[in-house]
């Protein structure tokens, strides 16, 4: 299963706090869903720290990829994997995006290919 490495997320936010706006962590294939705001006006909005911590009710996915999109004071838009571990199981083949997150993740898929920040 691939879960959000907490301690990485935090570790790069902190070494790149003077250029960002802005972080937010959820899953890549189903971003609209399962995407929350853990960074924003120079603080932490969420305890990275926190044992058990859910974003969007999860911690980790066995099929999606764990990613933070990070807005720059400069408004760019950047994205980072944000993961340890591997997929475990393939996606649910019943898995579809509704009317409203069809759109938006067409977006994310897009922005995420050209914007990956290794």
């Amino acid at each position: 299963m691939k879960k959000y490495n907490f301690k990485l997320i935090k570790e790069w936010i902190q070494e790149n706090s003077d250029k960002i706006l802005s972080a937010e962590l959820g899953m890549k294939e189903d971003w609209w869903w399962t995407a929350e705001t853990v960074y924003e006006d120079g603080k932490f909005t969420k305890d990275l720290d926190a044992g058990g911590l859910l974003i969007a009710g999860i911690d980790g996915s066995k099929w999606a990829t764990p990613v933070m999109r990070v807005t720059y004071k400069d408004e760019t838009v950047a994205y980072k994997n944000v993961f340890e571990g591997e997929s475990s199981g393939p996606r649910n083949p019943y898995f579809s995006l509704g009317c409203m997150s069809d759109p938006a993740q067409s977006g994310i898929d897009e922005e995420y290919a050209q914007k990956l920040i290794e």
